[in-house]
């Protein structure tokens, strides 16, 4: 059994970034039961610090993914869109988007990441409208950075049932998204109709 907080050969340097400074990851793939890893398998995940020079450019990825900005800023570039990251910026992406990201160097982007598959998944992104490609700015999220450290905490543990609590925060994390994504709509609504009337 390989130790969670170690980086496996599979891993590599296609899937975690370089230029990073005081990264703390997580390792769950292949920990889970075969019936639970086609339907919402947790892989690997944590928090890093971007530092100068950090510039991710990917044609596709092979998992979906979801990451938090904490602090910094930067630049990111999901498809043919632009976005400036920022804390509170959040975004989903997989198979299907090409993707850049880059730090500002003199305003390192400290972010939070999970990697993720199975149908299950998919579902649930589907349901909370977070499809690949997505782009939120929610602002700063306390109870976001909460369940994620949580999750990287759980994560690292060889406990009986990690595996298990890191696919409920995940599923919570993407819920927790997803209704603040609709109270930010529905925010900017109220506030248009108010000018409005």
């Amino acid at each position: 059994m390989i130790d969670a907080t170690e980086r496996p050969e599979s891993a590599g340097k296609f899937l975690l970034a370089e230029h990073v400074s005081k990264p703390r990851y997580f390792f769950r793939s292949g920990r889970q039961q075969d019936e639970l890893k086609s339907r919402f398998n947790v892989m690997y995940g944590g928090v890093e610090e971007c530092g100068t020079g950090y510039a991710v450019k990917r044609a596709s990825f092979p998992f979906m993914a979801m990451e938090f900005v904490a602090s910094g800023r930067g630049t990111l570039r999901l498809g043919e869109r632009s976005y400036a990251l920022e804390a509170g910026s959040w975004f989903v992406y997989a198979l299907d988007v090409a993707g850049e990201i880059a730090s500002e160097p003199a305003h390192h982007l400290v972010k939070y990441f999970v990697c993720f598959d199975g149908r299950d998944a998919e579902e649930l992104l589907r349901k909370t409208g977070l499809l690949s490609g997505t782009f939120k700015s929610l602002g700063d999220l306390p109870p976001l950075r909460r369940l994620f450290e949580q999750l990287i905490n759980e994560g690292r543990s060889l406990r009986r049932h990690s595996s298990r609590i890191c696919t409920g925060l995940v599923q919570l994390l993407l819920l927790q998204v997803g209704q603040a994504a609709e109270g930010s709509a529905a925010q900017t609504f109220w506030r248009c109709r108010e000018l409005i009337d």
